[in-house]
């Protein structure tokens, strides 16, 4: 895993995403200008990953000082009613929101059910309950392939026919049941024997016991995986006692981790940006009790730490041994216009974050002009280059030729527009378009009537970037009983935008609204509508230069941000990690929102 594909996902750019969503905006549940009282409960307060956590929180009320938010929990894992109680507490106080980080499953969710019956919304962070489905989002790691990571980590260092055993948070607990499985899997699948897993309940002296006893029971063990870092410290303490060298790997990159593996001690530890955690949980909790919408779930990565990215975590650390430069193809739909431009500009971010990637960027000049975008993929194939990240235009014509790439032993990472078809992808950076699409359609509803007409502009037949923003807004405007009147494409181009708007113009002389699937033909749109003297709601979609400064005109009704720099960067990071043998998350979602006249000043 790139330390600085994930580091960035979740210091960077997933803090656009939940920050964005959590912008103080006037809702219903709350008057706007109202402090938001959020609290914050987790499993303890003592241990240093959870310290991070309530650092994060902070952060948070810094990030939007409109939250009040307060940071709870006992002073053990282990107190299970100890926390209910203070969940109970907080729930008769009458808070706004809930972020709790869950020690049981099964002994917690009366309880958050108890706070959501109450008008409580409950977004849940660090440790999801998949079965509580009244949670309004979750808002942390995804556990399991970290613990998957670890497994891999440990098996490059190891040969088929080891042993290795694992220590594990309190038995029951689902984030360490997560990690233990993910890292069982990865183990087995690589010809390691595990010949025990054993709770040490989060604790650095349990840990060391449970390890002293592992080394006595298991004198051929080559390694241990612990599922936090306190317990993989303690096992290095009896592994020291024993005069052993051992591959111990922890989880969570705490403070005290990254001094052990900066001294060639703990082999390594997953970390999981528990800052990030505590500040878009309560951003986000917040943004619930606004009303405002968010995802069901904001990832906030994973990465394993080792002495080769130490530096990364470390910076006064020593630093490993450069990496061989890294050749990347960033090629795009087009680069003329302000949205593939300011991709570019994440392309160059990406070569600051990492200095040994040479990466170019490159496209045709028009969308419409697929064929030039085959070329360009083909020459990249044939210059050997060691990654592609492709933004495709067309699925059906460009898979074949991202194959052809693929088999010639060049990765391919998509971004801004996945092929959900083609499997041979190393992975997807981008926009839940369809998620994009469904806030336009309710922004738009919100300022319109049930009976009103809308109108859909949309970019080049067959995108399926503009497939998925057109159905997404459809479904929402008919969910709010608009009428959608025509649905016609103009490629993604002002002028034509313009063309077709004052045609749609024409024939429906009832329009009350124009959604456009990009902003290059939300302002032809409206150039059309300022010609005929009309005043619409006219939304778009990339949140543009030019876009926001309509907006903050007053004229241009909103756009969907989707955050291009950041697909340009961490598709770039991502398509290096890939190439360098790491692994990568599937989907890296780089988030939504809508921009309009009330949070226009925190994206210009």
């Amino acid at each position: 895993m790139n330390s600085k594909v994930y580091k960035f996902a979740a210091l960077l750019l997933v803090a656009a995403v939940a920050f964005s969503a959590c912008a103080p905006k006037e809702a219903a549940s709350t008057t706007s200008g109202d402090k938001i009282k959020v609290a914050v409960v987790v499993k303890a307060v003592t241990s240093d990953y959870w310290k991070l956590v309530g650092a994060g929180v902070d952060q948070a009320m810094v990030d939007d000082p409109t939250i009040e938010a307060e940071f709870l929990g006992p002073n053990e894992e282990t107190d299970i009613e100890g926390q209910i109680r203070i969940i109970e507490a907080q729930i008769s106080a009458k808070v706004d929101a809930l972020a709790v980080a869950p020690s049981q499953a099964d002994q917690l969710a009366p309880t958050l059910q108890k706070a959501v019956d109450a008008g409580i919304p409950v977004v849940l962070i660090d440790t999801n309950i998949d079965t509580f489905e009244a949670k309004s989002a979750f808002v942390g790691t995804d556990n399991r392939l970290g613990g998957t990571m670890a497994g891999e980590f440990i098996a490059g260092k190891l040969q088929s026919g080891d042993e290795v055993a694992i220590i594990r948070g309190a038995a029951g607990d689902p984030v360490h049941n997560l990690r233990e499985e993910g890292a069982t899997e990865a183990l087995e699948a690589a010809g390691l024997v595990v010949v025990a897993v054993q709770p040490a309940d989060s604790d650095r002296a349990k840990g060391q016991s449970v390890a002293e006893n592992l080394l006595t029971a298991n004198p051929n063990l080559k390694a241990i995986y612990a599922t936090n870092d306190e317990m993989a410290l303690g096992a290095l303490n009896a592994a020291k006692a024993a005069g052993m060298s051992l591959v111990i790997v922890g989880f969570d990159a705490s403070p005290d981790a990254l001094t052990s593996i900066e001294a060639g001690e703990l082999s390594g530890s997953v970390a999981q940006f528990p800052g990030k955690i505590g500040e878009l949980g309560t951003l986000t909790a917040a943004a619930v009790a606004r009303g405002e919408a968010v995802e069901s779930f904001v990832n906030t990565g994973v990465d394993v730490v080792s002495i080769d990215n130490i530096t990364t975590y470390k910076p006064d650390a020593k630093p490993a041994a450069a990496a061989e430069p890294l050749k990347v193809a960033v090629v795009v739909k087009a680069v003329t216009s302000d949205y593939w431009k300011l991709v570019g500009a994440g392309v160059d971010q990406a070569m600051v974050d990492d200095p040994t990637i040479e990466a170019t960027f490159l496209g045709p000049n028009e969308e419409t002009d697929i064929e030039g975008q085959i070329r360009i993929i083909e020459a990249q194939i044939s210059a050997k280059v060691d990654a592609l990240a492709v933004a495709p235009s067309q699925a059906d014509q460009l898979a074949p030729t991202l194959q052809k790439a693929v088999e010639a032993g060049i990765p391919v990472v998509l971004i801004d527009t996945n092929i959900d078809t083609f499997d041979a992808k190393s992975a997807f950076v981008g926009t839940d378009n369809r998620l994009g699409g469904t806030m336009a359609g309710e922004f738009i509803a919100g300022k319109l009537q049930a009976g009103d007409e809308v109108a859909i502009i949309r970019g080049a037949a067959g995108d399926p970037v503009h497939n998925l923003r057109e159905e997404g807004a459809t479904e929402a405007l008919e969910a709010a009983g608009l009428v959608v009147v025509a649905v016609q494409p103009a490629d993604s181009d002002r002028a034509k935008g313009q063309t077709v708007a004052e045609n749609l113009l024409t024939a429906n002389p009832n329009l009350k609204a124009i959604y456009a699937t990009n902003d290059e033909m939300a302002l032809g749109a409206l150039n059309a509508a300022k010609a005929a003297g009309l005043t619409l709601v006219i939304v778009g979609f990339d949140a543009s230069p030019d876009a926001l400064a309509s907006i903050e005109a007053g004229e241009l009704s909103g756009s969907v941000a989707q955050f291009p720099g950041k697909i340009g960067e961490l598709g770039t990071l991502t398509a290096a990690a890939v190439a360098r043998g790491e692994s990568v998350e599937s989907f890296v979602n780089t988030g939504v929102d809508v921009v309009n006249i009330d949070n226009v000043a925190e994206f210009k």
